[in-house]
This record gives structure tokens, sequence and C-alpha cells, in this order.
């Protein structure tokens, strides 16, 4: 598990990201959309190279959202110039994200922690 975070580690910062609050320490309860942010090609990106270092589980697609739907518009908005500067705005974007909350534990191939499919 340790392994598993220090390869997270290296490939969000390969990819020039950072947590979306401030401060978040990466850890196995870090949810991948809510606190990472990853969603659309950034998830594709970083599945593809965490997946090069360890097995990694894939998750159903209901879990990632897609480069147009409204869940990457509020991580991109968490993400942009207000959302960095003023924490109201990228607090209120990341409270409207609707996919379900799936975590880093989850992608271990022995986890169990699997969110079910949001639909809606």
């Amino acid at each position: 598990m340790a392994d598993l975070l220090k390869h997270v580690q290296d490939v969000l910062a390969e990819m020039g990201l950072e947590p979306l609050e401030p401060g978040h320490e990466v850890s196995l309860t870090s949810r991948l959309v809510h606190d990472l942010g990853l969603a659309g090609d950034d998830f594709g990106e970083f599945w593809a190279e965490l997946s090069k270092r360890m097995p990694v589980r894939a998750l159903d697609a209901g879990h990632m959202p897609s480069e147009l739907s409204r869940d990457a518009y509020r991580v991109t908005m968490a993400r942009s110039r207000l959302g960095r500067r003023y924490a109201g705005v990228r607090r209120y974007h990341l409270s409207r994200i609707r996919c379900p909350a799936a975590t880093l534990a989850s992608l271990l191939p022995e986890s169990d922690d699997i969110p079910p499919h949001n639909d809606g």
C-alpha cells in the first residue's frame, strides 16, 4: 500500500497535478475526483501511467467523469484561477460533483472498496 501512495505521488507530480485542496495529504482514502481532481483525460493518463508501475484495478466508467461532463467542469472550475484564489468558489464546485467517490484504495487489486455506480 505504501508503494501505491509513492507511485501516485510520483505520477501526479509528473502530470503537474496537485490535490484540489491546498495542504491535502494523499492517502488511501483520497477520493480520485473530489480530492485529487482526476477527471476525463487526466484520469486516463493517470491510470495508464500508474498501471505501468504496478498492478491496479480498472474502475467502471461511471466512477470517472468524461471530459465533457458536468463533474469534469466542476473539477476544472475548482482548479481555475478563481478556485485557487477563493476557497469558497473551490468548495462550491467541489460540493456539486455527483459521481461516486472512488478512493485510491479502490485501485488496489485486492480491494473491496468499490463504491456503487450512480447513474443519476
